[in-house]
């Protein structure tokens, strides 16, 4: 029997280290917005009185289509960082698909054990050619693309503080 759950399972979640690596996530997560793609974030998503751990393992084990791994050396020795990559790890066994983590390479790291057989995408060269490889291997394993709102949401979240510049 099929979970309800599985049946909406869309969402790229981002794992990465806060707030080390804001910036690459909010630039990335941007990105495959603007391409369609439905992307979490907890940069993006969580605000004040929220129960974000809650919150991050649901979106991780109900939303996720595919985690993208944000990979460096002080990232993955992030507790947080390394229970969403045993998460991970069992999900993508639960599901049968050994592609579900994707680490993304932004320094050279020592690899994980839960991880060490999965091929990175390298943004460590560039951010664009990084970008241009992973959009391929989503399109190749037919991660679904879709709702226009998301775009928005993303775009009024980064124009968040734009306005209030401050004279110094």
């Amino acid at each position: 029997m099929t979970d309800k759950a599985d049946l909406v399972k869309t969402a790229l979640f981002i794992s990465h280290a806060t707030p080390e690596d804001n910036h690459f996530v909010r630039w990335l997560g941007a990105k495959l917005t603007a391409m369609g793609y439905e992307v979490w974030a907890d940069v993006m998503r969580l605000h004040g009185g929220i129960d974000w751990a809650r919150e991050l393992e649901s979106a991780l084990r109900k939303r996720a289509v595919k985690m993208l791994l944000v990979c460096t050396p002080s990232g993955l020795e992030k507790q947080g960082v390394r229970n969403e990559i045993e998460i991970g790890a069992t999900l993508a066994k639960q599901m049968g698909d050994e592609a579900f983590i994707i680490p993304l390479r932004l320094e050279t790291y020592d690899t994980p054990f839960r991880i060490a057989q999965a091929q990175y995408i390298d943004f460590k060269g560039g951010w664009a050619t990084g970008l241009a490889e992973l959009t391929t291997l989503l399109e190749e394993k037919g991660v679904p693309r879709g709702n226009p709102s998301e775009v928005r949401s993303w775009l009024d979240t980064h124009a968040e503080g734009a306005s209030r510049l401050l004279n110094r």
